[in-house]
């Protein structure tokens, strides 16, 4: 398992992001005057559901994922990594991850 964290100071924009051998998962915030939790989702390397549309996607090998997620998730997120800090986003990224793909690897 890889976990990166990465902060755009210009556009204020940060990302958690989990990645392992199934796909990826990530929390998406934007810091500043209006931060607040923009998306928590999943990259999956392949179909999750019926009708599921491919996007192009640097984060698995084949350069295309099948992604969805949840602002409404993230703003609960946010909020929680305001009051406990990093350590408890990894550990919701390592169980949404189990969630989605079934094992932590």
């Amino acid at each position: 398992m890889k976990q990166i964290k990465k902060i755009n100071i210009p556009s204020r924009f940060g990302q958690m992001l989990l990645q392992g051998v199934h796909g990826a998962v990530h929390f998406n915030y934007l810091t500043g005057e209006h931060a607040m939790g923009t998306d928590v989702g999943y990259h999956s390397r392949v179909p999750v559901y019926e009708d599921h549309e491919p996007y192009k996607c640097n984060l698995v090998p084949e350069k295309q994922c099948y992604y969805d997620g949840s602002a409404l998730e993230s703003d609960r997120w946010y909020h929680l990594w305001q009051c406990s800090g990093d350590k408890v986003i990894w550990r919701l990224l390592e169980q949404e991850y189990e969630y989605r793909f079934g094992e932590l690897r």
